[in-house]
């Protein structure tokens, strides 16, 4: 028997999102061979070295980002990928005269010019030359002079990429979901049976395909994924079919995604998981945080504008300030909102399997609703406490007298028809129109 199955609230809002067991730990999701365990915890990236990762692996770099933060979690949980797609990026580069394309890879520079007359197939050709001469573990493949292809030579062979101006590429991310019973959704499951304590998922893999299983899956563990993508898709409008407009159309309420060009190196979703995770549910918005470790995007207006229209997020320097711009799940639902939901409904089912197992019993009476009540009460008297639900108005609650509840009812011992009106205290991202009158 679940613990559902005793204690079932049902906290609807009129912000988009489900209901969930939720906590502060953030979990990265990564393939290695360090160890046959699917989930160790971790303080600090110390601890990962010691246990065989290497600096430059993307599970350290992913949970270096978390752990940069200011606050920061107290551990994280680095959960084991049993297999995976060996990474894949498509680079379409934007043909311009004498101009440089560079394209880094594990932190080293492959770099063409083009000349007076710069073509397509003469950038791709320089580049994979470049490229080449790197001697990184990647094969670089040039599409008949369309696009070009860096994939990794094994699944192991994880490597970092970022272009110099991601305006002049069109890059994808086309790493493959293994599927079966080596896919993302398996490992998510897998590392769940193992350790279940963590709230937020952060795969080091950004491939289309496996984002989109993994938020498949969270959605239905209900927990939150937080990831990021250096797909250029996301801010074109034409486009329909991205990683960002793909969560989007699927209403996945329970994942969160950044448009960021490196991506798949300073992991941002990570990042401001790291930095949120340590205040109390609905005491803070994820709006407005300045990440660690995270450079800013530089966007045109045109492109902002597209990726919140495709309910993505951005890291950007606006007046010389650096945070996070949006804070919506793929639904359009906000964050911190949903993270308060499930903090909720946490609560409720802990308070009330408390007084069931604490008492000699809880009698079907009115002093035993009342009892109830004073659990339920204490829950959002909390959340109040925490600025997380609004004192003004007061929450209202509802509930019948045992004389009004119905026999059968009271025969299977459960206790029908409470509820609970409340507002979520929310909070301010905007202001206007603000009209100023002065007078000489």
């Amino acid at each position: 028997m679940a613990l559902a199955d005793i204690i079932n609230p049902v906290v609807t809002t009129n912000a988009t999102g489900p209901t969930a067991v939720g906590f502060g730990i953030p979990m990265v999701l990564a393939y290695h061979t360090n160890y046959p365990d699917r989930a160790r915890s971790y303080t600090s990236t110390a601890a990962m070295v010691s246990d065989g990762f290497l600096a430059s692996e993307p599970a350290t770099a992913a949970v270096g980002a978390i752990m940069s933060q200011t606050p920061k979690p107290k551990r994280v949980i680095v959960g084991r990928a049993a297999n995976d797609g060996k990474q894949k990026i498509t680079l379409t580069p934007v043909a311009q005269n004498l101009t440089e394309y560079t394209v880094t890879i594990n932190g080293q520079d492959g770099t063409f010019t083009s000349d007076a007359t710069g073509t397509l197939a003469e950038i791709i050709a320089g580049l994979k030359i470049a490229i080449d001469a790197l001697s990184q573990s990647v094969t670089v493949t040039d599409n008949t002079s369309t696009t070009m292809t860096i994939e990794a030579n094994a699944i192991a062979n994880v490597f970092t990429i970022h272009v110099n101006d991601h305006n002049l590429f069109k890059y994808e991310d086309e790493t493959p979901d293994a599927g079966g019973d080596s896919g993302i959704a398996d490992d998510i499951i897998a590392v769940a049976n193992a350790n279940d304590e963590w709230y937020t998922c952060h795969p080091t893999n950004k491939g289309k395909a496996v984002l989109t299983a993994a938020a498949v899956q969270i959605g239905k563990m209900k927990k939150l994924l937080l990831t990021s993508s250096a797909d250029t898709e996301i801010y074109d409008s034409t486009v329909t079919d991205d990683i960002a407009s793909t969560l989007q159309t699927a209403n996945h309420s329970r994942t969160a995604i950044m448009f960021h060009p490196k991506a798949s190196s300073q992991y941002p979703g990570a990042a401001w998981a790291g930095k949120i995770l340590p205040y109390d549910p609905g005491s803070v918005t994820w709006m407005f945080k300045t990440l660690t470790g995270v450079d800013t995007t530089t966007l045109t207006d045109t492109q902002s504008t597209n990726i919140k229209a495709k309910d993505c997020n951005m890291h950007v320097e606006i007046a010389g300030a650096t945070f996070t711009q949006y804070s919506n799940t793929c639904d359009g639902s906000f964050i911190d909102l949903v993270r308060t939901v499930d903090w909720i409904v946490s609560q409720l089912q802990i308070r009330l399997l408390g007084l069931f197992t604490s008492a000699k019993k809880v009698p079907y009476t009115d002093a035993g609703v009342q009892l109830a009540m004073t659990q339920i009460r204490a829950v959002f008297e909390e959340g109040i406490s925490k600025d997380a639900i609004a004192s003004d108005p007061e929450p209202v609650y509802t509930y019948p007298l045992v004389k009004d509840v119905s026999l059968a009812n009271r025969q299977s011992r459960n206790l029908p028809d409470i509820q609970v009106n409340a507002n979520f205290s929310g909070a301010i991202h905007s202001v206007g129109p603000l009209n100023v009158n002065i007078s000489v």
